[in-house]
Protein backbone atom coordinates (compact mmCIF):
# COMPACT_ATOMS: atom_id res chain seq x y z
CA UNK A 1 0.00 0.00 0.00
CA UNK A 2 2.88 2.65 0.75
CA UNK A 3 4.29 1.85 -2.38
CA UNK A 4 1.68 2.21 -4.34
CA UNK A 5 0.78 5.47 -2.23
CA UNK A 6 3.82 7.06 -2.76
CA UNK A 7 4.11 6.36 -6.37
CA UNK A 8 1.21 7.83 -7.23
CA UNK A 9 0.59 10.77 -4.88
CA UNK A 10 -2.84 9.41 -3.63
CA UNK A 11 -4.24 8.29 -0.02
CA UNK A 12 -4.16 4.86 1.84
CA UNK A 13 -8.24 5.37 1.02
CA UNK A 14 -7.67 6.35 -2.38
CA UNK A 15 -5.95 2.79 -3.08
CA UNK A 16 -8.43 1.46 -1.16
CA UNK A 17 -11.26 2.28 -3.05
CA UNK A 18 -9.93 1.67 -6.07
CA UNK A 19 -8.91 -1.59 -5.24
CA UNK A 20 -12.64 -2.12 -4.17
CA UNK A 21 -13.93 -0.93 -7.39
CA UNK A 22 -11.88 -3.29 -9.41
CA UNK A 23 -13.31 -6.35 -6.89
CA UNK A 24 -16.84 -4.92 -7.75
CA UNK A 25 -16.61 -4.64 -11.69
CA UNK A 26 -14.94 -8.23 -11.90
CA UNK A 27 -17.96 -9.46 -9.72
CA UNK A 28 -20.01 -7.67 -12.26
CA UNK A 29 -18.31 -8.85 -15.52
CA UNK A 30 -18.41 -12.15 -13.88
CA UNK A 31 -22.50 -12.38 -13.73
CA UNK A 32 -22.76 -10.81 -17.38
CA UNK A 33 -24.17 -7.11 -15.72
CA UNK A 34 -22.74 -4.14 -17.35
CA UNK A 35 -20.37 -2.05 -15.51
CA UNK A 36 -19.94 0.37 -17.70
CA UNK A 37 -23.88 1.58 -16.62
CA UNK A 38 -23.78 -0.37 -13.31
CA UNK A 39 -24.06 1.98 -10.07
CA UNK A 40 -22.10 0.75 -6.89
CA UNK A 41 -22.88 2.89 -3.54
CA UNK A 42 -20.51 2.56 -0.87
CA UNK A 43 -20.46 4.01 2.50
CA UNK A 44 -16.59 5.58 2.94
CA UNK A 45 -15.43 6.39 6.33
CA UNK A 46 -13.22 9.66 6.04
CA UNK A 47 -11.39 11.46 8.52
CA UNK A 48 -12.21 14.96 9.36
CA UNK A 49 -8.96 15.73 11.46
CA UNK A 50 -7.15 19.16 10.54
CA UNK A 51 -3.20 19.88 10.92
CA UNK A 52 -4.15 21.33 14.59
CA UNK A 53 -5.47 17.82 15.67
CA UNK A 54 -2.66 16.26 14.84
CA UNK A 55 -1.23 14.29 18.29
CA UNK A 56 -4.99 14.61 19.28
CA UNK A 57 -6.03 10.98 20.58
CA UNK A 58 -9.81 10.38 19.50
CA UNK A 59 -11.95 9.90 16.61
CA UNK A 60 -12.75 12.96 13.86
CA UNK A 61 -14.31 10.84 11.41
CA UNK A 62 -17.54 11.84 9.12
CA UNK A 63 -19.01 9.35 6.15
CA UNK A 64 -19.32 10.01 2.49
CA UNK A 65 -21.79 8.07 0.04
CA UNK A 66 -19.53 7.54 -3.03
CA UNK A 67 -20.42 5.33 -5.94
CA UNK A 68 -17.23 3.32 -7.26
CA UNK A 69 -15.76 4.17 -10.53
CA UNK A 70 -16.62 0.43 -11.50
CA UNK A 71 -16.70 1.45 -15.49
CA UNK A 72 -13.03 1.94 -15.65
CA UNK A 73 -11.12 -1.29 -16.35
CA UNK A 74 -7.58 0.31 -16.00
CA UNK A 75 -6.28 0.49 -12.72
CA UNK A 76 -4.09 4.07 -12.46
CA UNK A 77 -7.20 5.74 -14.20
CA UNK A 78 -9.01 4.34 -11.55
CA UNK A 79 -6.74 5.54 -8.99
CA UNK A 80 -6.65 8.83 -10.42
CA UNK A 81 -10.72 9.15 -10.73
CA UNK A 82 -11.00 7.93 -7.08
CA UNK A 83 -8.51 10.26 -5.73
CA UNK A 84 -10.39 13.78 -7.57
CA UNK A 85 -14.07 12.85 -6.82
CA UNK A 86 -12.78 11.94 -3.13
CA UNK A 87 -11.31 15.24 -2.93
CA UNK A 88 -14.17 16.85 -3.87
CA UNK A 89 -16.36 15.15 -2.09
CA UNK A 90 -14.42 15.57 0.73
CA UNK A 91 -14.39 19.35 0.17
CA UNK A 92 -17.82 19.69 -0.56
CA UNK A 93 -19.49 17.31 1.81
CA UNK A 94 -17.86 17.14 5.47
CA UNK A 95 -19.31 18.78 8.26
CA UNK A 96 -18.53 18.16 11.99
CA UNK A 97 -20.84 15.42 13.01
CA UNK A 98 -22.89 16.31 16.14
CA UNK A 99 -24.65 13.43 17.17
CA UNK A 100 -23.82 9.03 16.39
CA UNK A 101 -27.04 6.75 16.14
CA UNK A 102 -24.75 3.64 16.82
CA UNK A 103 -26.42 0.56 14.89
CA UNK A 104 -25.49 -3.13 15.23
CA UNK A 105 -26.98 -5.14 12.65
CA UNK A 106 -28.11 -8.62 13.70
CA UNK A 107 -27.60 -11.73 12.12
CA UNK A 108 -29.76 -15.15 12.02
CA UNK A 109 -29.64 -16.50 15.93
CA UNK A 110 -29.01 -13.06 17.64
CA UNK A 111 -31.75 -11.85 19.24
CA UNK A 112 -30.20 -8.64 20.08
CA UNK A 113 -27.13 -6.32 19.44
CA UNK A 114 -26.07 -3.20 21.59
CA UNK A 115 -23.63 -0.95 20.33
CA UNK A 116 -21.81 2.05 22.49
CA UNK A 117 -20.01 4.96 21.05
CA UNK A 118 -18.39 7.98 22.85
CA UNK A 119 -17.92 11.06 20.32
CA UNK A 120 -16.83 14.50 21.77
CA UNK A 121 -17.84 14.11 25.39
CA UNK A 122 -20.74 12.43 24.27
CA UNK A 123 -21.86 8.69 25.08
CA UNK A 124 -24.25 7.32 22.30
CA UNK A 125 -26.56 3.96 23.17
CA UNK A 126 -28.16 1.97 20.24
CA UNK A 127 -29.91 -1.17 20.83
CA UNK A 128 -31.13 -3.61 18.03
CA UNK A 129 -33.61 -6.25 18.16
CA UNK A 130 -35.77 -9.16 16.66
CA UNK A 131 -38.75 -8.00 17.78
CA UNK A 132 -40.38 -11.45 17.00
CA UNK A 133 -38.09 -13.83 19.97
CA UNK A 134 -37.54 -10.44 22.07
CA UNK A 135 -40.71 -8.51 21.91
CA UNK A 136 -39.71 -6.47 25.15
CA UNK A 137 -36.20 -5.33 23.34
CA UNK A 138 -37.32 -1.62 24.30
CA UNK A 139 -37.08 -2.55 28.79
CA UNK A 140 -33.32 -2.70 27.72
CA UNK A 141 -33.40 0.58 25.71
CA UNK A 142 -35.17 2.25 28.17
CA UNK A 143 -32.91 0.89 31.14
CA UNK A 144 -29.34 2.06 30.08
CA UNK A 145 -29.95 6.01 30.57
CA UNK A 146 -32.32 4.99 33.48
CA UNK A 147 -29.20 3.72 35.19
CA UNK A 148 -26.83 6.24 34.00
CA UNK A 149 -29.35 9.04 35.47
CA UNK A 150 -29.71 7.25 39.02
CA UNK A 151 -25.79 6.61 38.87
CA UNK A 152 -24.93 10.24 38.16
CA UNK A 153 -27.51 10.87 41.02
CA UNK A 154 -26.01 9.16 43.57
CA UNK A 155 -22.35 10.10 42.49
CA UNK A 156 -23.41 13.78 42.90
CA UNK A 157 -24.77 13.21 46.14
CA UNK A 158 -21.51 11.20 47.27
CA UNK A 159 -19.46 14.74 46.19
CA UNK A 160 -21.65 17.00 47.58
CA UNK A 161 -20.66 14.89 51.13
CA UNK A 162 -17.05 14.57 50.09
CA UNK A 163 -16.34 17.54 48.16
CA UNK A 164 -19.11 20.23 48.46
CA UNK A 165 -17.32 23.08 46.28
CA UNK A 166 -16.27 20.24 43.62
CA UNK A 167 -20.22 18.84 43.12
CA UNK A 168 -21.41 22.64 42.33
CA UNK A 169 -19.27 22.71 39.23
CA UNK A 170 -20.04 18.69 38.48
CA UNK A 171 -23.98 19.41 38.34
CA UNK A 172 -23.85 22.32 35.72
CA UNK A 173 -22.15 18.60 33.49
Amino acid sequence: MKTIRSAFGRTVNDVVLAAVASGYRELLLERGDDADRAVVPLLVSVSTRHDDGHGVLDNRVSALLYELSVHLSDPVERLEIVHDQMTKLRASHIHEMLEYRPFVPISRGQRVGTAIMSYKENLFFGVTGDYETMPDVGVLATAVPVDIEELRDRALVRLRREHPNRARADEAG
